[in-house]
């Protein structure tokens, strides 16, 4: 498994995903961003997939959703300050939908951002991985279907540029 690397103490993988939690749930309670917020809502799916006691696996699992909720009751207008921000901006939207287990709108909004003329090989990189990370922990908590992202070719298609 690889979220972030080779984990082979989930133990101490929790203790460094909780300090990376705590960080961005600094950085998002100065300006409730949505950059940070996006992470915050990941991380906290990352940790209930990996915890090891029930009720944090539920009350993380909720903090997740509760935070994606926020950031898409906050969406219009998030900022333009990067030449590339609509092609992040789309795949944060459909990271969002996804940690709210709305596959289909996921993947659409995956879709745009990937068909976006701004994209490009290290963004469709990027969201790829980070879609790895958030399907492998909702298999870790049982989740049996994910709609399109049961295969990951059927949202991120081989690129011919590659």
């Amino acid at each position: 498994m690889k979220i972030g690397g080779d984990v082979e103490e989930p133990t101490q993988a929790l203790r460094y995903y909780r300090l990376a939690l705590a960080q961005y749930t600094q950085s998002y309670e100065i300006r409730r961003g949505h950059y940070p917020g996006v992470n915050v809502a990941t991380l906290n799916l990352v940790i209930a997939a990996f915890s090891n006691d029930s009720g944090e696996r539920e009350a993380k699992r909720q903090t997740c959703k509760s935070v994606a909720g926020e950031l898409l009751d906050r969406k219009h207008p998030w900022p333009n300050e990067h030449d590339d921000d609509e092609v992040w901006h789309a795949a944060s939207t459909g990271e969002i939908h996804l940690l709210q287990e709305q596959w289909a709108l996921s993947e659409q909004l995956y879709r745009n951002a990937q068909h976006n003329k701004k994209c490009h090989s290290f963004h469709r990189t990027s969201m790829l991985k980070q879609v790895i990370r958030i399907t492998y922990c909702y298999k870790r908590l049982g989740v049996t279907s994910l709609g399109a992202f049961d295969e990951l070719t059927n949202v991120f298609p081989p690129d011919p540029s590659d």
